[in-house]
């Protein structure tokens, strides 16, 4: 089952919602399906949609949406990541270490594009990181 408990809700909020309780049951528990943003390390290749998301040669998604970013000077993805052992009986999260931990590919045109995966957007908002 699908987790995406804490993204935009204010558990502090005192105000009460449909769904409310739902979601408090399932808040503490692992993220098995996430959101994560790819660069393509191809900067020539775009993506569309729907291509897919390899971890180690292994499928464990598909793109969502991609755009080229003038910031990165190459295609930004996002796409929805399933951990592996999402089918176990203790479902596995998915995490940074887990990210990082692999090497990922996107499929476009039959070609599989090395992407850098990230749960943080690449733009850097702040310029804390360094400048080209």
């Amino acid at each position: 089952m699908t987790r995406h408990v804490g993204v935009a809700i204010a558990w502090d909020k005192a105000r009460d919602f449909i769904g409310r309780a739902a979601l408090e049951a399932q808040r503490h528990e692992p993220r098995t399906r996430r959101l994560v943003q790819f660069r393509l390390e191809d900067p020539d290749l775009l993506a569309y949609h729907d291509e897919p998301i390899r971890r180690d040669g292994e499928l464990v998604g598909r793109v969502t949406s991609a755009m080229w970013s003038y910031t990165e000077d190459r295609c930004l993805v996002m796409g929805y990541v399933t951990h592996p052992a999402v089918a176990e009986p203790d479902p596995q999260p998915v995490t940074k270490s887990w990210l990082d931990a692999g090497t990922f590919d996107i499929e476009i045109a039959g070609h599989r594009i090395t992407a850098t995966p990230s749960i943080r957007s690449f733009y850097d908002p702040t310029n804390q990181r360094v400048r080209l």
